[in-house]
């Protein structure tokens, strides 16, 4: 059983992963993922806090409650223990949204994304995905949405209010946008 420390974690990176940032007690690893989003590879960020032997993921800007995947955030500092990370942060499936046509009115709860995969960037689909999406879809899910985008999503395929057509410029669309965000200003 060897030990890791961030200054020989370099030798343990897998799975298209590369080292970011590094301190004496942390680091920050960025894993490529198989998709690409408006252009973009999606980019899994893992932060290893050694001192504190605990450890995070973050996709797209947005911590993974690894709690709700049955995964424990503390870690020991051993070659074997980082192995089991990289393997377990690989095989976590994005979220990769609810296909859509190319729709020019969006609830302002939802992002409309262009999603190809990695190698295949010229095939991209339209989807949308709400702002609270999960990031991940759990182990026992056979679709490529968290159930988070599946809930907000179906709610809004025959709802037809509070949408902004963003074909058209309106100086309503800010105060419509006010209104909702900050009700009674």
């Amino acid at each position: 059983m060897s030990l890791v420390s961030p200054w020989s974690i370099q030798c343990h990176l897998k799975y298209q992963s590369m080292l970011f940032e590094q301190t004496p007690t942390s680091v920050i690893i960025f894993m490529m993922s198989d998709i690409v989003c408006n252009g973009n590879i999606v980019m899994k960020e893992i932060t290893l806090n050694f001192k504190e032997q605990l450890w995070e993921l973050k996709i797209r800007g947005r911590i993974v409650v690894l709690e709700d995947l049955d995964i424990t955030n503390t870690f020991y500092c051993t070659t074997s223990n980082l192995h089991e990370i990289f393997e377990i942060v690989h095989k976590i499936k994005i979220c990769t949204e609810i296909d859509t046509e190319h729709k020019t009115k969006v609830p302002i709860h939802i992002i409309w994304e262009r999603i190809a995969e990695r190698g295949d960037e010229n095939t991209q689909n339209f989807k949308m995905r709400s702002k609270t999406c999960k990031q991940v879809v759990g182990w026992s899910y056979t679709g490529d949405s968290c159930h988070t985008c599946i809930n907000n999503l179906n709610a809004f395929k025959n709802e037809e209010t509070d949408l902004i057509d963003l074909n058209k410029v309106d100086e309503d669309d800010l105060k419509k946008i006010l209104k909702q965000v900050f009700p009674g200003a």
